[in-house]
């Protein structure tokens, strides 16, 4: 079988596995059911064709998937993973989504003080 070289070529399927447990399959089996899609796979394949299409899916994602350490890493950068604003003192405090935040800029008792106060900043490898 010959192919014409100005069709575009369809990728070949790559299987992929993942174990879950009871809980995990009843979560995939919602999203399946939630996206009307007739099985897991097509489930989870909709959640990856809509992380692929749409910035705000992956921003709620990582806000959800964000786990909270007992104490802020010390790192040079940090990534403000959802929005936060908090009256500090005097000061009222406002980070927005996707925001870098340094120790150029901050002290690390500062931005780890808003990290116990509820700000989600995800450490950022130098």
């Amino acid at each position: 079988m010959t192919t014409n070289a100005t069709e575009p070529q369809k990728p070949t399927p790559t299987p992929t596995s993942v174990r879950f447990d009871e809980e995990e399959h009843a979560v995939v089996d919602a999203l399946a059911e939630d996206l009307d899609c007739k099985s897991r796979s097509e489930g989870i394949r909709a959640f990856v064709r809509a992380w692929a299409k749409s910035p705000e899916v992956r921003e709620r994602v990582r806000e959800a998937a964000f786990v909270r350490l007992p104490q802020l890493p010390r790192v040079q950068r940090y990534r403000v993973v959802a929005p936060f604003k908090k009256l500090i003192g005097t000061m009222e405090i406002e980070l927005k989504r996707g925001q870098i935040l340094s120790l150029d800029g901050h002290t690390y008792d500062f931005l780890s003080d808003l990290y116990r106060r509820g700000a989600l900043l995800q450490p950022l490898a130098d």
